[in-house]
């Protein structure tokens, strides 16, 4: 019954990533509309909050903006994560003998969040940088630089602008560099017990450090433990960075 979960969920994720590429691709070069029979999918796929409020009308009562976006989108996980480990802190001291498993379902649930937001919060804060040139704008009524994602933001410097490029920077550290060197840091940290993970002699106190890193190494073989990572940059290659390439496709 396990192995069937583990198959399932496997292929879960497969179907999940494909889903949050194309949305992305969507994003990049479909700007202006919001298909609404897939807002829905792209907010459940990437925990997109903007596609939430598309999806719920709320811009009717609020005119929400590129920036409000990536502040939404960037301090929610964190707050997620904070909450998690809150938690998994509290029922340790309670309940003592299970210590061990929570800590393991508190590893498993960061790792399906970064899962889930790396490709849109990362493409969120990228498209932070990427501005629009408008060579016949007078630069009063209509803007000479408008930021890509949302033309209704200026580029040209302004103290919002500042603010929203000094923490779109401090986010960059925190989610695609980020997310990437956690990943890096738990493999290196068991990357002994992993490649000895088909042994028939592993002890209990190995099995059990061991399913702390399973979301990352189940889908591959031993030799491959560290594909989870290279998933990272592909994503992140196809989700965002395409974005810097989109003049010259």
């Amino acid at each position: 019954l396990q192995s069937a979960f583990m198959f399932i969920e496997v292929k879960f994720r497969i179907l999940m990533g494909f889903f949050q590429v194309f949305f992305s691709f969507q994003r990049t070069f479909q700007k202006g509309t919001v298909d609404t029979d897939t807002s829905l999918l792209e907010m459940i796929t990437g925990l997109n909050p903007s596609r939430l409020a598309d999806e719920f009308n709320i811009r009717c009562a609020y005119d929400y903006n590129h920036y409000d976006t990536l502040f939404l989108y960037t301090l929610v996980p964190i707050v997620f994560v904070i909450v998690v480990v809150g938690v998994y802190m509290l029922l340790s001291r309670v309940y003592n003998k299970y210590k061990e498993s929570v800590r393991q379902e508190t590893i498993t649930t960061v790792f399906y969040l970064t899962f889930l937001v790396y490709p849109g919060v990362s493409q969120t804060i990228l498209e932070t940088y990427l501005c629009e040139e408008f060579p016949t704008a007078d630069g009063t009524e209509i803007f000479k630089s408008a930021l890509r994602a949302d033309y209704r933001l200026s580029c040209e410097d302004s103290k919002q602008r500042v603010i929203a490029l000094v923490y779109a920077s401090i986010m960059l550290i925190v989610y695609p560099i980020g997310i990437v060197l956690l990943y890096v840091s738990f493999l290196k940290r068991y990357h002994d017990l992993i490649l000895k993970q088909d042994s028939t002699n592993l002890n209990q106190d190995e099995k059990s450090k061991l399913k702390r890193v399973s979301f990352l190494i189940y889908p591959y073989k031993t030799e491959r433990y560290w594909f989870e990572t290279y998933e990272l940059f592909r994503k992140l290659i196809q989700t965002s960075l395409v974005a810097f390439l989109q003049d010259t496709v």
